[in-house]
């Protein structure tokens, strides 16, 4: 399948968390469709290279890079292989997402919580916090966290920990907005 991007114009990069499955995937295929070079994140290599595999009927250059978003040290590792392989970075989307069966009040316990948060909340700042330096730099830059209808108004069947991240995504990009417009990084 051919890139529907114009030849002249220039390659743009996606760094994608949560790439191996789901909406993550499905952005990193339309994305590479339309002849953008990735940067798929996620924890598990096997899937990562699937969703490349899927992908690579574009030009596009992607590459995998296996993190647990929700843990600092694992991001600021993944960012330092795509920042050497990437010389701009265009589009940030935090699409890595999980829950748990265990959602309501009465059986949530800290640990699953701390484990929704970590990931949906922490993971979507760690990664947009290490790679917003080089977006700076260019004063250029688009940052999407993937938020769902919960991050909005909460619904009891999605669970407290759950909703909690989503509100927390949207209450993130509304501060990055206010803080790096004036770098020209927009959220």
């Amino acid at each position: 399948m051919q890139s529907d991007q114009p030849e002249d114009v220039p390659s743009r990069t996606a760094v994608i968390t949560g790439a191996g499955s789901g909406v993550g995937r499905a952005i990193a295929l339309r994305l590479a469709a339309e002849g953008w070079s990735l940067a798929l994140i996620g924890r598990t290599s096997s899937r990562l290279e699937e969703t490349a595999a899927l992908s690579a009927r574009s030009s596009a250059s992607i590459r995998c890079y296996a993190c647990d978003v929700g843990d600092a040290v694992s991001v600021a590792e993944a960012t330092l292989g795509i920042l050497a392989d990437f010389p701009a970075i265009d589009a940030v989307i935090n699409a890595a997402g999980e829950n748990i069966p265990n959602r309501s009040l009465d059986i949530l316990t800290a640990p699953d919580f701390e484990r929704v948060i970590r990931t949906n909340l922490n993971g979507s700042f760690f990664v947009t916090r290490d790679l917003l330096p080089r977006m700076r730099t260019r004063r250029s830059g688009t940052i999407i966290n993937i938020v769902s209808d919960v991050g909005l108004a909460a619904n009891p069947k999605a669970g407290t920990a759950y909703v909690a991240s989503k509100f927390g995504q949207g209450a993130l990009i509304q501060s990055i907005n206010m803080e790096e417009q004036v770098h020209g990084i927009r959220a």
